[in-house]
């Protein structure tokens, strides 16, 4: 994914988030999308955000595969992730 996101040799929170949200199709947007949402949770981790929010935080990110649910839905995760 992006390269100075993970820590080790596991993928950052959000990376797995990605992952396991199935928010990853043909990979062309997903570094932008990783690193505008990585800023997104830690500038909000630990508060109430909305789906709108979430949207409104990566509306510089264009993506023509997923329809954008399941990045919404991986972020959302990343912030309720405490691993």
């Amino acid at each position: 994914m992006a390269e100075g996101e993970s820590k080790s040799d596991r993928l950052s929170r959000v990376q797995q988030a990605f992952v396991d949200e199935g928010a990853v199709q043909c990979g062309i947007c997903t570094p932008g999308f990783v690193m505008t949402a990585t800023a997104f949770v830690e500038k909000h981790k630990g508060q109430k955000v909305t789906r709108a929010e979430i949207r409104r935080g990566l509306a510089g990110n264009l993506c023509r595969c997923t329809g954008y649910d399941t990045i919404i839905t991986a972020v959302e995760k990343s912030l309720e992730d405490d691993t």
